[in-house]
């Protein structure tokens, strides 16, 4: 009877759990889920809220820029973002050019495109010493890194040329750390030719496959260099005199921009013009030989180059620049310029993916087609402030978009930024006399000259 009854009960129990007892209970899980994801979402809040916190604490300036996510993001996918938010937290060194305005803007512009950023880019490797790894270092070591600059600047653009020459070499570009280590050797020109220890840095870490044939054949090596004005550069020289060091950088960073604008160029034309395809351990790249001697810019794509980079000038045998800024005092040098750099931009590729990302911004005033058929002859100033305003944009966008900041355009800066201060000092007595006078004419108002 008692086994009878618990049947019973039991069979009562399974006809008092009905289908609405199963919903109820479904229910209650699918809230209790809810309730789990809302906790995890306010967990990785308050976790991203410590974070930025932490990260505006250590990060002060840099926080103003950009956030810890985006930070971490960007430090990820392209270094070189992650060195230009990392300089935003020191002060500019006085002894280096000032960015162009409308560069400047369009570089803090850039920014808000991170979107555009290819990730698949991370190299910063490059054939010269990179300006901030010089400006980045204490006063010591700045003055040594200068001063090796200035002696091998020879040597890096002979690498070039012979990798040009030589596509498949195991000749190539050096990343960072190498440059660090590099630079801060105390190098004499016998050092690169002397033996070597297994450990020890010596011109074949420079020419790789290609040392010894230059060992052997002296009258192949490249020079030893010395300063714009001839002289012999030294350490001592160069702390006493903060002029050259401004020279010094900015000739670099027009050396780098020589360097980069290529990369920008459809591959077919580069190619077409004679610039081989190279690759090394860091990548593929097409840095072109400038130390060939081309008076007339038979180049068409290198001739364009120069006059953005260059302003047509040419490059000097001992293959120091001239001193040169797209910042014109002129509306005829400034619309020549803008023309020109409106002709290489509408070419660079992703040019019309550009414009389709862009298209109706007000800052896109220009698609790609229009530039090339642009024509400065009669604008008024206002409207070459807009479009200088654009192509610089336009110049830091395709850098982005390639994986790497964009190269300074830079003001030049003032004095004989080419001469050393012994240099300077001769010519004001040489030419003493004849600057007296012109300081003793009479001022007869702006109409007099």
């Amino acid at each position: 009877e008692d086994a009878e009854g618990l049947d019973k009960d039991e069979d009562e129990d399974e006809d008092d759990f009905k289908p609405s007892d199963r919903a109820q209970a479904l229910k209650r899980k699918r809230i209790a889920d809810e309730d789990k994801r809302k906790r995890r979402r306010l967990e990785r809040e308050k976790e991203q809220e410590l974070r930025e916190e932490t990260f505006k604490q250590k990060n002060p300036v840099r926080a103003r820029a950009t956030t810890a996510e985006r930070y971490a993001w960007i430090a990820e996918a392209v270094p070189a973002l992650r060195s230009y938010y990392d300089r935003l937290t020191t002060i500019r060194p006085k002894y280096l050019a000032h960015r162009i305005v409308p560069y400047a803007r369009a570089e803090s512009e850039m920014l808000e495109h991170a979107v555009m950023l290819d990730p698949g880019t991370k190299s910063q490797a490059s054939y010269l010493p990179p300006v901030h790894i010089i400006i980045g270092a204490n006063d010591k070591r700045q003055l040594r890194y200068l001063v090796n600059f200035v002696h091998m600047l020879p040597s890096f653009l002979k690498i070039i040329e012979l990798k040009q020459k030589n596509p498949d070499s195991n000749l190539g570009r050096f990343g960072p750390r190498f440059w660090r280590s590099l630079l801060n050797i105390v190098w004499e020109e016998a050092d690169l030719w002397a033996d070597a220890a297994d450990d020890e840095y010596s011109g074949k870490d420079l020419f790789r496959d290609h040392y010894e044939y230059l060992r052997q054949n002296r009258a192949e090596r490249p020079a030893w260099g010395k300063l714009p004005c001839g002289h012999e550069v030294t350490e001592e020289l160069l702390e006493k005199d903060a002029l050259l060091r401004t020279g010094l950088l900015f000739q670099l960073n027009m050396w780098h921009l020589l360097h980069w604008l290529p990369e920008l160029v459809h591959r077919d034309t580069l190619t077409a013009a004679g610039i081989n395809r190279l690759k090394d351990e860091h990548g593929i790249h097409y840095t072109p030989d400038y130390t060939a001697p081309d008076p007339n810019n038979l180049n068409k794509v290198l001739g364009a180059i120069k006059r953005v980079a260059l302003g047509g000038h040419p490059i000097r045998s001992d293959f120091w620049l001239e001193p040169w800024s797209a910042e014109s005092d002129t509306l005829s040098d400034r619309g020549r310029w803008l023309q020109e750099m409106a002709s290489f931009l509408s070419g660079v590729r992703g040019a019309e993916g550009l414009d389709v990302r862009k298209s109706g911004s007000r800052d896109w005033p220009y698609t790609s087609a229009a530039l090339s058929r642009i024509k400065t002859k009669g604008m008024t100033e206002a409207k070459m402030d807009i479009l200088e305003n654009h192509l610089y944009l336009r110049y830091a966008l395709a850098s982005v978009a390639r994986g790497h900041m964009p190269v300074e355009f830079q003001i030049l800066p003032c004095g004989d930024i080419s001469s050393c201060q012994e240099c300077r000092l001769q010519y004001v007595r040489k030419h003493g006399d004849m600057m007296q006078q012109l300081d003793e004419l009479p001022d007869e108002g702006p109409e007099y000259w």
